[in-house]
């Protein structure tokens, strides 16, 4: 695969884009959820608002926030392990 923006060329094994799952997992149950869970509590909307709108965001929210999710992913995968940059003069095909 190879990034559109900079085309840094990014070949991981098996199981690498789970990083961005988890990225848009916790985005959207730390993000969005304790928001209305805030606004359940302070009786700003109704708990049928509220299920509904945690749905939704649950099964559309996702799709929009995919990109932002790869990029979070690529950041902290690459600042915990900067000599797997390929400008850090490593092979790789490894």
């Amino acid at each position: 695969m190879k990034c559109a923006g900079c085309g840094m060329t990014l070949r991981r094994k098996e199981g690498f884009f789970l990083g961005s799952i988890v990225w848009n997992y916790g985005l959207i149950s730390f993000g969005v959820l304790p928001v209305l869970l805030l606004c359940l509590t302070k009786n700003w909307i109704s708990t049928d608002h509220a299920i509904q709108i945690a749905v939704i965001a649950a099964f559309v929210l996702p799709f929009f926030i995919h990109g932002f999710a790869w990029r979070l992913w690529i950041g902290t995968y690459y600042a915990f392990l900067p000599d797997q940059l390929p400008s850090s003069g490593r092979r790789l095909d490894d």
